[in-house]
């Protein structure tokens, strides 16, 4: 499956068709944007998500040791 994970912050991307791998800067490529396949894996993702977490067991402070609250932004499903 072709992929990119997009660096922010460093202003770089990783790029995979399948049979390579890049790491380009992210001035030099244009992101493309979100497809409807796309969507369809973000709320697949958001359904699993809101599946498996036990309401009554949120621990917000334990989330954010391994996920710090300045990257909850760019999640895609509700911290």
């Amino acid at each position: 499956m072709n992929f990119i994970i997009h660096d922010k912050s460093r202003e770089l991307c990783f790029v995979y068709n399948c049979k390579e791998y890049r790491i380009i800067r992210s001035k030099d490529i244009k992101i493309p944007s979100v497809t409807s396949e796309e969507k369809a894996y973000q709320e697949l993702w958001k359904l699993f998500f809101k599946t498996i977490s036990i309401r009554e067991r949120k621990n917000s402070r334990c989330q954010m040791q391994y996920m710090p609250k300045k990257y909850w932004k760019d999640l895609i499903e509700e911290p």
